[in-house]
């Protein structure tokens, strides 16, 4: 944390530093998943379901181009 002028702790240098770190996790999430996504169309495993091995879907890839699951094993809701 930083010192303003009298000495007080300047709250908006720790809620940036919060707000980039969440950003920056965030960011890390979706580069992981879409890194476990290429991994699977480099196996041939894209767009089959990992429960039961049914495809997932066109319109759930398209909304949801990194899913693993179909609808009906816990994919997540588009949006």
């Amino acid at each position: 944390m930083s010192a303003g002028p009298l000495g007080a702790t300047t709250r908006v240098d720790d809620t940036v530093a919060a707000t980039a770190g969440e950003r920056a996790g965030a960011a890390r999430s979706a580069l992981d998943s879409i890194e476990r996504a290429l991994a699977r169309v480099a196996d041939g495993t894209y767009g089959r379901c990992e429960e039961c091995g049914e495809e997932i879907g066109d319109a759930l890839l398209e909304a949801a181009p990194a899913a693993t699951r179909c609808a009906r094993h816990g994919a997540p809701a588009p949006g």
